[in-house]
């Protein structure tokens, strides 16, 4: 699971307005599928090559985004600020943090989402992102 961290725009704000953070105010974006470190971390795969054609004919290797592994963390690098952008709006706008956290959970839920390569249908549908319980 990644974490997005440098959330110092929100905390910033959230002193401004004199609000209490929860000690554990988290959200978790990840998959459940059971392959699904390895498909993010292999590194090496045969597969690797980008825009290769399956032996299937069904489309390319990581396609039909072209973007390869690390589907989950590039994305939650990538787009740290539009991810911080939509907490503070939504927060600002009236939403709890967890709602407004939950949010920008769902935007990198979805950006890795695009990322999982099409052969992997059951990684892709096994994505998530829900409140840190703790456990």
């Amino acid at each position: 699971m990644s974490s997005i961290t440098g959330l110092k725009e929100v905390n910033a704000m959230l002193e401004r307005k004199k609000i209490a953070v929860p000690e554990k105010a988290t959200v978790l974006v990840g998959f459940t599928a059971k392959y699904a470190l390895f498909v993010h971390e292999n590194l090496n795969p045969k597969t690797l090559g980008q825009n290769i054609p399956r032996p299937s004919g069904l489309g390319v290797y990581w396609g039909p985004s072209m973007f390869g592994p690390k589907f989950l963390e590039a994305p939650a690098r990538i787009f740290a600020k539009d991810i911080v952008n939509i907490i503070t709006t939504a927060f600002g706008k009236g939403l709890s943090l967890m709602q407004a956290l939950l949010l920008g959970g769902l935007r990198l839920q979805r950006e890795a989402m695009m990322r999982v390569p099409v052969e992997y249908g059951n990684l892709r549908a096994s994505a998530f992102t829900r409140e840190d319980d703790g456990e």
